[in-house]
């Protein structure tokens, strides 16, 4: 209900659905179908596809930072040995993240572990509920949830991830948490150390002093930031492309891991998060409705006494709910809600 959650609702919702109509009056139903499926398959689908993608952008987009930037211009006047050692170390530490978050299970619900696991979290009559897990043929865990890609239960399951093909859990959340955060950092050193790199190019070349040929008017033009600006985009594709992905890469993991963190903070996850919401609307709807009944009986409607102190104590009852919600059943405070992840 917060401002993080009416901005993943918007882009995880209002945005996929806009596109999918304005799509289908342009193109038609079956383009946009045909299209869908492909989508479907590559991203919410068993496969690894997008974790190869992920490889080849990331380590790519590295590969040519390091040799088009890194090895040509630093270290300098600006950019120092001191810098190139922490621009390495983030590389490394975000690698790291990734293998680690690979190789770690999330949490996997057994019959073997399952008393264990049902010992950590109790039903709490509001999210959470013991039916058995139909797909699984185990009572379900509080707190668990099926994921029908990786066709298991996941403890503490967050989301399935794209990224490495596999659920995110009580046991790599932790993994995750780092991947966001040092993926965002890497992106952020990179993109201010490419920045660094054009500098030293229009320096090196003397770009503001340079006499610019306009190809199609053969028109001369001196030096200005903007001819410049252009100049490098089509001098050096590869590098901008490094510059504007690292940018945009950057402000979308760290509102990503911003995110985590107030999740983090309240004990709760992606998938708490959801249902919380939806309960939320539902009460909300619920005392909207019975506001209106108290309206109507303000203006004269007949309601007996009993029907009212009934109204009244009902709504009493789902204000505290809301009040829940807010929350989660869950929340111990924020420093014994970081030790269950952190420790």
């Amino acid at each position: 209900q917060g401002v993080l959650g009416k901005m993943r609702c918007f882009i995880v919702s209002t945005i996929p659905r806009t596109l999918d109509v304005v799509s289908q009056r342009v193109f038609g139903a079956i383009v946009v179908n045909w299209v869908k499926g492909k989508f479907t398959y590559v991203f919410f689908s068993k496969n690894p596809i997008v974790m190869i993608i992920y490889l080849v952008i990331t380590y790519g987009g590295i590969t040519i930072f390091l040799g088009h930037g890194v090895f040509l211009y630093f270290p300098n006047e600006s950019i120092g040995i001191f810098h190139i050692l922490i621009c390495s170390l983030l590389m490394v530490s975000s690698l790291s993240s990734f293998l680690y978050l690979l190789k770690t299970p999330p949490g996997i619900v057994t019959k073997a572990n399952f008393a264990y696991l049902s010992s950590l979290y109790k039903a709490d009559g509001i999210i959470i509920r013991k039916p058995e897990c139909k797909k699984c043929s185990i009572p379900k865990v509080p707190r668990s949830k099926h994921c029908n890609l990786c066709n298991v239960c996941v403890i503490k399951q967050d989301h399935h991830c794209i990224w490495i093909n596999g659920c995110i859990g009580a046991n790599n959340y932790i993994f995750f948490l780092w991947f966001l955060l040092s993926h965002a950092l890497m992106c952020t050193d990179i993109a201010y150390h490419t920045f660094y790199v054009f500098l030293a190019i229009v320096d090196e070349n003397h770009l503001f002093e340079a006499a610019f040929i306009n190809k199609k008017t053969g028109e001369e033009t001196r030096g200005d930031t903007w001819v410049i600006v252009r100049y490098l985009i089509n001098a050096y594709p590869d590098l901008m492309f490094v510059l504007l992905l690292c940018i945009s890469m950057s402000i979308a993991l760290t509102f990503f891991f911003t995110y985590h963190i107030s999740l983090v903070k309240k004990n709760q996850t992606s998938n708490d998060m959801k249902k919380l919401s939806k309960l939320h609307n539902a009460v909300e709807w619920h005392i909207a409705e019975s506001n209106k009944a108290l309206e109507k009986n303000a203006n004269g409607s007949t309601i007996t006494h009993e029907e009212l102190e009934k109204l009244s104590n009902s709504m009493e009852c789902q204000s505290m709910k809301l009040k829940q919600f807010e929350d989660g059943p869950y929340n111990a405070g924020w420093v014994k809600n970081a030790k269950e992840v952190f420790c």
